[in-house]
């Protein structure tokens, strides 16, 4: 018997994504870095000839992006 699932998760378009999202090391939804732990966001997409796989947090990503301003303090 083969079960089919419907996903009504957006996958967003490979254009539109960071080179970190598009190789797989972040989160194609929210950015986060990945580590070993993630999974993969539907199925292979091609664009201008190039497959990308794209991968999210699992189990689930954060319900915003994170903030892509460097951290307060640290270095002068």
């Amino acid at each position: 018997m083969t079960t089919i699932t419907q996903t009504t998760e957006r996958i967003p378009e490979v254009p539109g994504l960071r080179p970190e999202q598009q190789e797989g090391r972040h989160c194609a939804l929210c950015g986060r870095y990945l580590g070993a732990w993630a999974r993969k966001l539907g199925g292979e997409q091609e664009w201008h000839g190039y497959v990308f796989q794209l991968w999210a947090c699992s189990p689930q990503c954060p319900p915003r992006p994170i903030s892509r301003r460097p951290p307060s303090g640290g270095h002068p």
